[in-house]
């Protein structure tokens, strides 16, 4: 077939269609997977940085385990700050998560994330027999809420180059 007579052939450079994706729009499915995302991911880096603590209390040598893991975890030990690092990765991912389902609505999926993730944190903190420890809870939702702001603006910043915006 020769090259005038292809009907797939462009008329000309001009001519040829240039895909875009159409901007997704659920700020709520964002929300909701980005919370599931964001607890999940906090949950898999606590469980693997418990693997880790404790290997490392097994391998001292000592046969109290679990009484010198309570212990490592207190107000004072560089493990817990180590959780609140992972939490905020944790939050990182879900925030980003959270905008790239979104789309366009940066602020729209924002507060739909922090109510879900407060009507999930709140009434587990209240229903829980932990002792509630205020100025570290309020460091640790500092930290996540600035973590899923700065995974907010990651997956805007993203969505703003996969997708045509108006």
């Amino acid at each position: 077939m020769s090259p005038d007579n292809d009907p797939y052939a462009p008329s000309s450079p001009a001519a040829t269609p240039v895909y875009k994706r159409p901007v997704p729009d659920r700020p709520w499915m964002g929300a909701i997977v980005g919370v599931v995302v964001d607890m999940g991911s906090t949950i898999v880096f606590s469980i693997a940085m418990f693997f880790v603590l404790g290997m490392v209390m097994a391998l001292s040598g000592r046969t109290d385990v679990s009484e010198q893991m309570l212990t490592s975890m207190s107000l004072t030990s560089p493990w817990r700050e180590l959780t609140l690092v992972l939490g905020g990765l944790g939050s990182l991912i879900g925030g980003y998560v959270c905008l790239r389902m979104a789309g366009r609505s940066l602020p729209g999926a924002a507060w739909r994330m922090v109510l879900v993730t407060l009507l999930v944190a709140v009434p587990m903190m209240f229903f829980s027999p932990a002792r509630v420890d205020w100025p570290y809870r309020l460091l640790n939702w500092a930290i996540s809420f600035s973590a899923m702001a700065l995974g907010w603006g990651l997956g805007h910043w993203r969505n703003r180059q996969l997708y045509d915006y108006d």
